[in-house]
């Protein structure tokens, strides 16, 4: 049966070829001089109809496949169809949370391709469609790359999941891969045209928003015509349905900034906090109150270089905050004290997540700290801020026990260890159980060692380093096959973006992990780059790094 398949598909090959070759010929007769009007009229008159029959063809052809296509989607052949409804729906929605991190990831190079959509299982099947149909929950996402060939797509995708998601609150996601035009001098007026048909999807989307997430590819210097956007989101939000607000920025690993970089959010009276050399102003035509009644409500809040005033509603009442500043560099106009940081801690009791990463400005008065602020419900502490103020936010906090997960990475503006000092860290951690570790030197210090690490945290099950592996300085015992019943197997160590491993440098390391998980690690020992499935022995190999996202870790997703 196959044969003939391949036989008939041979057949039709052949025929295209000649019908193609047959339109040339058409083609150049009637464009010969001195052809006859009438002739080439009634020639081209007749041969719309051979169009036509030829266009019905294509019915037949999608018959054709869909008939096997019902075949290769049957229970025998594809075990997904024998689960139910319900479970089906939920892989459905894991699958669209997982590729959407990479599809609408600002720092990944857009190839032009469409991100991945729930309308994208309406056509394989009869069930998914029916399934993926009355599923509103997998078309609750709406997903806008500014500047995508394929824009008015994804608006109309937009539109949608507007009309699929029956009423549910939306999550929102903007990306914007390219800033403003290269030319746009810092004395230009800010582009105020919005594209006409976004400003209609976001009039028909932002009212019912219950997440805002807008990532920038560039830093707000580059994004200063970034207020119309704004605006128009802040006239459309419902107060009270707004619960996660995050506005981001992202600086590719290859383009080293060499300034700081920053703005400030704030309403038509407002004056800026701190008013400096490469500080942007995000004007918003409306007033104080009105932006604190969109914030009150806010219980996840995540911001990188841009910021609203350090006393707004915004940082009142959190569960998760991330407030960082990666354009941040050695030198740079401090922007945020540490008193204010006290108030925002002291405004958010339960606050379960914690990621800081700017550098703290101390005050005169700051040479006695306030008492540490109590967080008992804090689950997740990333801190990615300078060596002295990491130092003082262990200081200013007293987390409980339920802090399981930690996480620190060496700022760009220092040059020095990015671990804290072995006594501020064990005072901190005496009332919590650290599991997990994250670890990112940047690559620049010198290796990391095991007795450092798990003296710190003796509980601790999972280290995750990025950019280079620990290494094992047991002197207790240099044999590898020796008594290991004093080391305490740990659950897994986890390697991401690495350039270079080699097998005997993992090797001491299977003594101590049940597991080892490479993520994004290109380069693989020399001599062994054909015998991959070797290193699948030792340990678990994911091919990207962008597989692993620190924000989703510290929530414990």
């Amino acid at each position: 049966m196959i044969k003939e398949l391949e036989d008939a598909a041979q057949l039709l090959q052949s025929a295209l070829e000649r019908y193609t070759n047959t339109c040339l010929f058409i083609a150049n007769t009637h464009n010969a001089p001195n052809e006859p009007y009438d002739i080439i009229r009634k020639s081209l008159a007749s041969i719309n109809n051979v169009f036509s029959l030829v266009a019905s063809y294509k019915k037949k052809w999608n018959h054709a496949k869909a008939v096997i296509n019902q075949t290769r989607n049957s229970l025998s052949i594809v075990p997904i169809n024998s689960l139910p409804d319900e479970l089906i729906a939920r892989i459905f929605r894991s699958v669209l949370d997982t590729v959407a991190r990479r599809d609408m990831n600002p720092v990944i190079q857009c190839e032009g391709n469409l991100p991945t959509h729930a309308k994208d299982f309406l056509h394989i099947c009869s069930r998914w469609r029916r399934i993926a149909v009355s599923s509103c929950v997998l078309w609750r996402r709406v997903n806008v790359v500014l500047s995508h060939p394929h824009f008015y797509k994804l608006l109309d995708r937009g539109a949608m999941s507007a009309s699929f998601s029956g009423g549910l609150p939306l999550d929102i996601y903007i990306v914007d891969r390219f800033g403003d035009p290269i030319d746009l001098e810092e004395d230009d007026e800010e582009e105020t045209y919005i594209d006409l048909r976004l400003r209609k999807l976001c009039c028909i989307v932002l009212p019912r928003a219950r997440s805002f997430t807008l990532s920038l590819h560039t830093g707000p210097l580059r994004n200063r015509s970034i207020s119309p956007l704004l605006n128009h989101c802040i006239a459309n939000f419902t107060p009270g349905t707004l619960t996660r607000l995050s506005i981001t920025t992202h600086q590719l690993e290859c383009r080293e900034p060499s300034r700081a970089d920053r703005a400030y959010i704030l309403a038509k009276s407002e004056l800026p906090p701190v008013r400096g050399y490469n500080t942007v102003i995000w004007r918003l035509d409306t007033t104080t109150s009105h932006i604190d009644e969109l914030l009150r409500p806010i219980t996840e809040l995540h911001l990188d270089a841009a910021y609203f005033h350090w006393d707004s509603c915004a940082y009142h009442g959190l569960t998760e905050l991330i407030l960082t500043n990666q354009y941040e560099r050695r030198n740079d106009l401090k922007i945020i004290s540490v008193s204010q940081l006290v108030q925002i801690l002291r405004s958010s009791p339960r606050l379960g997540v914690l990621w800081f990463g700017m550098d703290l400005m101390e005050e005169e008065d700051d040479a006695q700290f306030p008492p540490p602020v109590e967080l008992h419900e804090l689950k997740a502490l990333v801190l990615s801020s300078p060596f002295r103020s990491r130092e003082i936010v262990l200081q200013l906090i007293s987390a409980g026990p339920k802090l399981q997960r930690m996480g620190i990475i060496q700022a760009d503006s220092e040059m020095s260890s990015a671990l804290p000092s072995e006594e501020g860290l064990v005072k901190f951690c005496t009332r919590s159980r650290i599991m997990q570790f994250y670890l990112d030197m940047k690559g620049r210090t010198r290796p990391t060692r095991l007795s450092q690490i798990f003296k710190l945290f003796p509980d601790l099950q999972t280290l995750i380093m990025f950019g280079s592996s620990p290494v094992d300085d047991d002197t207790t015992n240099p044999d590898l096959n020796g008594d290991l019943s004093t080391h305490p197997i740990r659950d897994e160590l986890r390697l991401i973006g690495i350039r270079l491993l080699f097998r005997k440098s993992l090797k001491p390391m299977e003594r101590r992990f049940k597991k080892i998980t490479l993520s994004g690690c290109p380069v693989i020992e020399p001599e062994m780059e054909n015998r991959f499935g070797e290193w699948g022995t030792l340990c678990k190999v994911v091919g990207s790094r962008y597989d692993f996202d620190l924000a989703d870790w510290s929530r414990g997703l």
